[in-house]
């Protein structure tokens, strides 16, 4: 049974919490992982990833709102494939993504296995690290 097959008939507010539910069973039944895990490449980075008001400060309401909202999307991710948005891969060697957040405006984030940057298998990551957000061609944070 699939989570899919779950949320068959489940209204929309429900399937959600019914997910997560079964991801955590999952989990403690298979031993797995069933969020990521983040990690940072900067004070500043994990301060304005975990602290709201900080991003609106350093990125403005409305960036700082797609920042947050693509950084909750990553946490509650399985694994990073599971993403809506797919990245750019802009760099193969380490390996370096780009998730859009706003026009001119990306996330970069790489993939983490055992502290190195991840295989090129990077749907399958468990682990991210987020490296930089750039702004019109400026790295911002």
């Amino acid at each position: 049974m699939t989570e899919s097959d779950i949320s068959i008939g489940v209204a929309d507010h429900d399937r959600d919490s019914l997910v997560q539910d079964c991801r955590a069973v999952r989990g403690k039944v298979f031993g797995e992982q069933f969020v990521l895990e983040l990690t940072y490449d900067s004070r500043g980075m994990r301060k304005i990833a975990t602290d709201g008001g900080a991003a609106a400060k350093a990125l403005g309401a409305e960036l700082a709102e797609a920042f947050m909202s693509l950084v909750a999307d990553i946490r509650n991710a399985m694994y990073l494939g599971e993403l809506l948005e797919g990245p750019a891969i802009v760099q193969s060697d380490p390996l370096l993504l780009q998730y859009a957040l706003a026009p001119g405006c990306v996330l970069e984030v790489q993939p983490v296995e055992n502290n190195h940057a991840a295989p090129i298998n990077w749907r399958a990551a468990h682990r991210v690290k987020l490296i930089r957000l750039i702004k019109d061609g400026v790295t911002v944070v």
